[in-house]
């Protein structure tokens, strides 16, 4: 049953109140999606009781957050590693067979790229049949609360992983790299973004999940990650492009780490990077208009973000390697290890880029331990 939400004046007039009829709110809401519900989208609607006047207002809401949703989407995907283009290049080796390769081998390697790009192209509408599932919830969700809040959020997240692609490298000046998961990965291993540091020549990674401090989800992403840990199993990523070595490749046993910045601080972030998009060649602007765009490119490079980011990395690699040594698995622990050490570096030299950078007490770390401490008893 929804989370039905009446007045004190509907509650009286009860008995002649407009009830919205099951048909009708499957119908609307399959209209949403253009497409038809399956038989557990259509029960889970079935639940919902919902007066007219409630139903008409929140229905209005989802459909313009959804607009939002799809804008957001829409840039996020832009700049996303392509699954359709790029891995299927890429895994069909479009190099032409070595001329020491004999025939059998030939049509061996051929047939194995058939299958590759059978693979890839069952993936994609995986990933597309996992985004109506979760688009789904999203709108189940603001029907049982009336409210839009979870797409809200969900916006907000997007605009996170956004932002970190485009300044992750300049903030830590190539300390690492990172490129924003595929949609496949993003769905089916909970990666949004993926990350790669070089310690003592050997590149180390780690997969992203992006949300908000202040999402009750959080504490569920870290349970997963806790679950990995005792199983002795890391995370996937199946489609992973290395810029440092120009490869595609499947990356088994990743360490999977979450980001988590409050809201005030990602809507500052997309402020920030909305006015410096606003700018189309900032060399001819007015000089007061200069001055407000290098004030906002300073703001974007100095943002206490930067820090907040690599010291939750930090904290909870070293909680990682801890509760996997607790937990009888030493290789695990030292390679958790070996990250938070690289981050604790990156945190150190960031702390002296940002001027009154007060990390340890600021909103977003303090809830991130919070979580942390709920979850791994620290």
């Amino acid at each position: 049953m929804g989370n039905h939400k009446v007045s004190g004046e509907a509650r009286r007039s009860a008995g002649t109140m407009e009830i919205v009829s099951s048909d009708e709110l499957r119908k609307r809401t399959s209209a949403l999606f253009n497409r038809d519900l399956n038989a557990q989208e259509i029960e889970s609607l079935d639940h919902i009781k919902m007066g007219r006047h409630e139903f008409e207002a929140v229905f209005e809401q989802i459909k313009n957050a959804l607009r939002r949703y799809k804008t957001a989407k829409e840039v996020l995907d832009a700049n996303r590693l392509e699954l359709q283009d790029s891995i299927k290049t890429a895994s069909t080796g479009a190099a032409r067979p070595p001329a020491n390769m004999t025939l059998i081998e030939s049509i061996r390697q051929r047939k194995a790229e058939a299958e590759r790009v059978k693979e890839v192209e069952k993936d994609i509408l995986e990933a597309k049949r996992l985004e109506g599932e979760i688009k789904f919830m999203m709108v189940l969700e603001s029907l049982q609360k009336q409210n839009t809040q979870n797409i809200e959020t969900k916006i907000l997240s997007m605009q996170s992983e956004l932002i970190f692609k485009e300044y992750f490298e300049e903030w830590y000046e190539d300390r690492l790299t990172v490129e924003i998961a595929t949609e496949y990965d993003d769905y089916k291993n909970h990666v949004d973004e993926i990350i790669e540091i070089e310690k003592d020549a050997e590149i180390l990674g780690a997969g992203v999940d992006v949300t908000l401090s202040t999402n009750e989800s959080l504490g569920k992403k870290l349970a997963r990650v806790k679950r990995k840990i005792e199983s002795g199993e890391l995370g996937e990523i199946k489609y992973n492009w290395s810029f440092k070595t120009g490869k595609w490749s499947k990356v088994n046993n990743i360490p999977n780490v979450v980001i988590a910045l409050d809201v005030a601080t990602v809507k500052n972030l997309w402020y920030l990077h909305e006015n410096l998009g606003s700018y189309e060649n900032p060399e001819k602007l007015p000089e007061d208009q200069k001055e407000k765009y290098k004030s906002d490119l300073k703001k974007l490079r100095t943002h206490i973000a930067r820090a907040l980011v690599v010291e939750q990395l930090r904290y909870q690699l070293k909680v990682y390697s801890n509760f996997a040594r607790s937990v009888g698995n030493q290789k695990l622990a030292e390679r958790f290890g070996a990250i938070a050490e690289k981050f604790a570096d990156i945190s150190e030299w960031t702390g002296k880029q940002i001027e009154n950078a007060d990390v340890k007490t600021h909103q977003s770390i303090a809830e991130f331990k919070a979580q942390m401490g709920n979850v791994f008893g620290v």
